[in-house]
């Protein structure tokens, strides 16, 4: 998704963890988000099984249940689109020179799919409810309730079993202990939960569940109560089924190597493989960076080390992309402006009857220096009659007017 050219924010840049603690205590945005997922919960049984799926710090601390995880993605999925919550406002990713346009992109790409990303983030993960085991190290208290599955267990019907009923002995456990510490916030009581049975939940295989019945099932109705194009449901599909694959290829270090996985994958379905890179990239950002919390010893954080490493070895993979996609985007930019110059009366046939001049060099110059100071490439005006400086002044805070108004 390569791109250089982007409009720079005024804006301080703030820290990602920073950003994302004013998002959680929001609670215009955390109501919001509780309605969504209420609402679904209320048609589809199989979607409110998968919010009571526990979870374990040692991979999600953002809280016991998958329900805290959605939540805290659809909030700041709500956040761009609200504007509260701008990339390139984030100082670990405006700090990587030459990425601003690629930073930008990525929250277009989610603002411009908005019901996409919402259905995504209701979807990719409801089966965790059914494919979880847990562990427990030897000499734990979770060990010794028999908290030691095998993953062998994922794969028959006695190991649904299996792991049904531990799913149960779980939960009964963490909801008589969550009574003893009732006057603790959620996020403490996992936490203290995990240190006194150190039961691991892993959920392995999940993302590929998308494909059975069940939960394409939840996909389709999902999509289609948000009028999602069926081409698009298919799409949606794909991503999901895929969208654990950057955690292993870039969570610990950049790799270009692994970025012909991605291209080959979105030719075997028949996309793009830009596009389909961008929305994996977008949905990493949403689930793994914004929607998860980690543990450390000064307390919780937002890694946003996985996306870092998938888009510099984007980059590294196929730096020559920078330049095709650039003269695209530089396009695109130039038909928009004159778009708007010719809406508001800045364009080329406004300017010249406005002044009363002829066509030729004398006016392309001058209307080069109007649209230069207009853009911030120049400091002043050229010299104008007094009347028309007035109109075009006038115009140009229309044009600004407009260029905020879209966020550009």
């Amino acid at each position: 998704m390569w791109r250089s050219g982007f409009i720079s924010s005024e804006r301080e840049s703030r820290y990602l963890d920073d950003c994302l603690r004013d998002i959680e205590l929001n609670r215009v945005l955390r109501e919001r988000a509780e309605a969504t997922l209420r609402a679904l919960s209320i048609v589809e049984p199989v979607f409110a099984d998968s919010l009571r799926a526990p979870q374990s710090p040692n991979h999600h601390a953002e809280g016991p249940f998958l329900a805290d995880h959605l939540r805290l993605a659809l909030m700041s999925l709500y956040a761009i689109l609200d504007g509260g919550l701008r990339v390139l406002d984030i100082e670990e990713f405006r700090r990587m020179r030459g990425y601003e346009g690629e930073w930008q992109e990525l929250e277009e790409t989610i603002r411009g799919h908005a019901a996409t990303f919402e259905t995504f983030i209701l979807c990719h993960d409801a089966a965790k409810w059914t494919d979880i085991f847990f562990t427990a190290p030897h000499g734990t208290r979770g060990f010794e309730l028999g908290f030691r599955q095998s993953m062998d267990l994922l794969w028959d019907d006695a190991g649904f079993t299996e792991r049904a009923q531990a799913r149960r002995k779980y939960l009964d456990l963490y909801v008589a202990f969550a009574k003893e510490h009732s006057n603790e916030t959620d996020r403490q009581i996992q936490k203290e939960f995990f240190s006194a049975y150190g039961i691991k939940i892993r959920n392995a295989g999940h993302e590929k569940a998308i494909h059975s019945p069940v939960y394409r099932g939840l996909l389709e109705r999902t999509a289609s109560a948000r009028r999602i194009p069926d081409q698009d449901r298919d799409f949606l599909e794909t991503l999901i089924s895929h969208h654990m694959d950057p955690l292993p290829d870039f969570g610990r270090k950049m790799d270009s190597s692994r970025m012909d996985r991605y291209a080959v994958t979105a030719s075997h379905h028949g996309y793009d493989a830009d596009d389909f890179i961008d929305f994996l990239q977008a949905g990493v950002f949403l689930d793994m960076v914004c929607g998860n919390i980690r543990p450390s010893f000064h307390g919780y954080w937002h890694d946003p080390t996985v996306l870092i490493n998938f888009f510099r070895s984007e980059h590294d993979h196929s730096p020559w992309k920078r330049e095709q996609k650039q003269k695209k985007c530089d396009e695109e930019e130039r038909r928009h402006r004159q778009k708007l110059y010719r809406e508001v009366g800045l364009d080329g046939v406004a300017i010249l009857e406005l002044l009363g001049m002829e066509p030729g060099p004398t006016f392309g110059t001058l209307l080069k220096q109007i649209h230069d100071a207009v853009e911030g490439r120049r400091s002043v005006m050229p010299n104008l009659p007094p009347d028309a400086k007035k109109t075009i002044d006038e115009r140009i805070v229309a044009y600004h007017q407009k260029t905020f108004a879209q966020g550009l």
